[in-house]
């Protein structure tokens, strides 16, 4: 069982494809940690219009290899051609990529963790600061979020913590106070 911190994005469909791979991570997962959904400019991408992008943290009992197929499979049901050689310069109707694993006890992120990328970088550190770890790293300052209705609840202008509602199989918006634990 390992806590993950994925990177998601979209520039096709963005606000429905990452609402429906939300929906996908919460079933597998129970319970996401989200930070806010931003807007950036295309990064290398030729066609296609401007991304959608966040960051997820979530526990799951599986390993990265395992997790890491069930993301690319999904992936694959929207479109997307891993193995396509022009693939960086072409649109993007879902990316999931994990950037990191968290250990249970783990309180501090390495600054090599970090991803680089200003369409990533603000978000992890946002989620982060979300989950109460540090980082040495400065958090970036993010204009205000972009909402997504993710099975009737709106997320995305803020972080917020969603859990899958045993009862009704949807998403439940219970947002936890700053500086918690992981899980």
């Amino acid at each position: 069982m390992g806590f993950y911190v994925v990177s998601m994005g979209s520039n096709i469909q963005p606000a429905g494809n990452l609402a429906c791979a939300l929906r996908f991570l919460l079933s597998l997962a129970g319970t996401l940690h989200l930070s806010r959904v931003i807007e950036t400019e295309s990064v290398g991408v030729e066609e296609g219009g401007r991304f959608l992008n966040l960051a997820v943290g979530f526990q799951v009992d599986l390993d990265g290899a395992r997790l890491k197929r069930e993301l690319v499979g999904y992936e694959e049901a929207f479109g997307r051609d891993r193995d396509d050689p022009e693939r960086k310069r072409r649109p993007r109707p879902l990316d999931l990529d994990i950037l990191f694993e968290i250990d249970a006890e783990g309180t501090s992120v390495a600054a090599e963790r970090i991803p680089g990328e200003p369409y990533a970088r603000p978000v992890v550190l946002e989620l982060l600061e979300y989950l109460g770890l540090s980082c040495p790293v400065p958090a970036a300052v993010l204009s205000r979020g972009v909402e997504l209705d993710v099975g009737g609840l709106w997320v995305g202008d803020a972080p917020a913590t969603l859990t899958l509602d045993p009862a009704t199989g949807g998403p439940v918006r219970a947002d936890r106070r700053k500086g918690g634990s992981i899980g």
